[in-house]
């Protein structure tokens, strides 16, 4: 066996042997070889159904989930990278609020290509089928189009509020609205833009 096979063994043989007997995620998180091993094992033996043991583990309780928001959001990048869409799909549809991290993740930390052709998709289709994930907020009362334009993600911010578009009406909790970091950034035209490109019919569009 060689070196690399032998490291690809070890790798499966901790997560085969330790993540369905434990509790909770951290023995996956905190391995000492890095869960992203684990990741690259799955990738190389081309079975995505090895990390469903991960996702079952994602706790049902919000202050549980939160422990787990930042190597969840890690997750959903690798996976996103190496193809795994369904487990990206599976990982937000447990924990709905974690859309809030991924779109907020800042632009130098990952590749733009994978974030917009592979995880945006995902997110839209998602939120198309399970809309009332686009109503989670932080507890500065941002919600998924905040999160986006304060870094800068003004496509995503865009696309998200296309599903419904109060959500860039929506006043935080110091009375900003996602219009507000588009406005600081690119001027009034730009969010008169965006206006006119939004959907207006329907109840889902008001512009107080």
């Amino acid at each position: 066996m060689t070196k690399i096979n032998e490291e690809i063994g070890n790798a499966l043989v901790f997560y085969v042997e330790n993540i369905s007997k434990n509790k909770n995620l951290d023995y996956f998180f905190n391995h000492k070889e890095g869960w992203q091993s684990i990741v690259e094992t799955i990738l190389l033996l081309n079975d995505e159904e090895l990390l469903s043991p991960v996702v079952d583990k994602i706790p049902q309780s919000p202050a549980e989930q939160e422990k787990y928001k930042v190597p969840l959001t890690n997750l959903i990048f690798e996976c996103a990278k190496h193809g795994f869409g369904r487990t990206m799909r599976e990982i937000l549809e447990k924990y709905p609020k974690l859309i809030l991290e991924v779109v907020s993740v800042p632009p130098e930390k990952y590749n733009k290509v994978l974030f917009y052709d592979r995880i945006m998709p995902t997110v839209l289709r998602l939120v198309k089928e399970h809309p009332e994930i686009l109503q989670s907020k932080d507890e500065n009362g941002n919600n998924v189009c905040h999160r986006a334009a304060e870094i800068g993600g003004f496509y995503a911010m865009y696309e998200l509020a296309k599903n419904d578009t109060r959500l860039v009406f929506e006043k935080n909790n110091h009375g900003k609205t996602a219009l507000d970091y588009v406005r600081a950034s690119w001027g009034e035209k730009d969010v008169k833009d965006i206006i006119e490109g939004l959907p207006k019919s329907g109840e889902k569009f008001k512009a107080d």
